[in-house]
């Protein structure tokens, strides 16, 4: 049986391997928002994957060693839809260590735009 969280065993620290991978999947499955709670501004990255594909956020935040992890469960479920697992990145050092990290391992994707 194919064991589909097998790679993450590999995923144990931050170099060029983890942060092109990291960058590819933040093109694909990432969302970048600026927000406003009562006159505070802030930047927020989100990684929302189903409830299933918890072992990879988990080592993502292991690997980054920052991010905090939610379990996002539908008020109202659709059709199949599952409990999910988001990892969100919202505070000022952890924005600026994904500058960095983006900035070297650049997105590649419209979420570049996004992210500038």
């Amino acid at each position: 049986m194919f064991d589909k969280y097998r790679y993450l065993e590999n995923l144990t620290e931050l170099g060029d391997a983890f942060c092109n991978w990291f960058a590819g999947l933040a093109d694909g499955e990432a969302s970048f928002q600026i927000k406003n709670q009562h006159g505070s501004w802030w930047l927020e990255m989100t990684i929302s994957l189903r409830e299933d594909d918890l072992p990879m956020l988990e080592a993502i935040q292991r690997v980054l060693g920052f991010g905090h992890l939610y379990s996002h469960i539908p008020r109202r479920p659709m059709n199949n839809s599952k409990p999910r697992f988001m990892l969100r990145f919202a505070s000022k050092s952890e924005n600026r260590r994904l500058i960095e990290l983006f900035t070297s391992h650049p997105l590649r994707s419209k979420k570049a735009v996004d992210f500038r």
